[in-house]
């Protein structure tokens, strides 16, 4: 990820949802030379509190209470829409994939499933539960999203390199 960052001269980074900051705790200390300002969003208010507290560094490290799919999003350069698609239904996902293409943002990273083709079957199964009980192996690059291949697909664990990626799209996204 941090070549990545440096790759594509990514000053500003949009994580939502960015959860116990885990994942990018330990990629941010990669970048600590690179003048990369990360925005962690989550809809949890007092886990957004507690990560301030925690890591809130002025102008490089902060935390918001933010929902992607409600809230209109502003041009960044890089959205991590990371681990959270597969928890809404096929128009839930389109609309938070519309909210991010529409803000102005460079590049999108989420995650997806090439390998599923079971977007439509799986959508007419789709039981919401409470808060995150339900889960589809959305593939984008299928109906009704229909996005070309990223421009990098990164695998979530070698052994399932296309079971879940995390794929690169440069914005606006295009179908095809």
């Amino acid at each position: 990820m941090p070549h990545l960052v440096e790759l594509l001269e990514i000053k500003t980074i949009f994580d939502v949802p960015c959860g116990d900051f885990n994942y990018f705790r330990d990629i941010l200390k990669d970048l600590r030379m690179a003048s990369v300002h990360y925005i962690g969003a989550d809809i949890v208010q007092f886990l957004v509190d507690a990560l301030n507290r925690e890591f809130y560094q002025p102008n490089r490290v902060e935390f918001m209470r933010f929902d992607l799919s409600l809230q209109a999003l502003w041009p960044v350069d890089l959205v991590v829409v990371r681990d959270i698609l597969f928890h809404f239904n096929a128009q839930r996902a389109l609309d938070v994939l519309r909210n991010v293409n529409q803000s102005g943002a460079k590049f999108l990273l989420t995650t997806y499933f090439p390998d599923s083709h079971t977007n439509e079957h799986q959508d007419r199964h789709f039981k919401p539960g409470r808060g995150f009980g339900s889960y589809m192996k959305l593939n984008l690059e299928d109906a009704p999203f229909s996005l070309r291949p990223p421009m990098v697909a990164i695998g979530h664990d070698s052994e399932h390199l296309h079971d879940r990626v995390l794929g690169l799209w440069r914005l606006p996204l295009l179908t095809h």
